[in-house]
């Protein structure tokens, strides 16, 4: 498997995002397009490295991304049988957690709703999903909210 590691952060000259390789010196952060040498720095607590995976719009998905996703989950029926393929609407924050990409919720809907309110249910691993790239969309990114990814608003 040959995964694709790279960041964004948003330009402290313009506000745009800039894509590529991360270097940080002390409190300073940099990132240079993937092609060429030249640099350009960014806000540091605008940095997200790229998930790997993108989602139903094609979209790469980075650390900071606010996501809505269907989790597909299969629950006991009312005679101890399996329903298959439940679906439930969850929504959060793309972070890396325990060595693993997940999804902080800010909200989900029942039945995972319960563990959700009672502290119990706070990350959703990724790997929970059948098919990231079919149940999850990009929505924003806690950098700009309600704005387009690419938009050039700064932070």
């Amino acid at each position: 498997m040959n995964r694709e590691i790279k960041f964004r952060g948003k330009s402290v000259y313009n506000g745009e995002w800039v894509y590529g390789n991360l270097r940080i010196f002390g409190e300073r952060a940099y990132i240079s397009a993937i092609d060429c040498h030249a640099q350009s720095e960014v806000h540091l607590s605008t940095v997200g490295q790229y998930a790997g995976l993108k989602d139903v719009n094609k979209k790469e998905i980075y650390e900071g991304d606010n996501v809505e996703g269907c989790f597909k989950y299969e629950d006991i029926g009312p005679n101890g049988g399996v329903i298959p393929d439940q679906d439930c609407i969850i929504h959060g924050i793309v972070v890396w957690e325990n060595c693993g990409l997940c999804i902080k919720l800010t909200d989900c809907e029942y039945p995972l709703k319960a563990d959700f309110n009672s502290g119990d249910l706070e990350y959703m691993p990724f790997s929970a999903f059948e098919s990231p790239q079919d149940d999850i969309e990009v929505i924003g990114n806690i950098h700009e909210q309600g704005k387009e990814v690419n938009d050039g608003i700064n932070p």
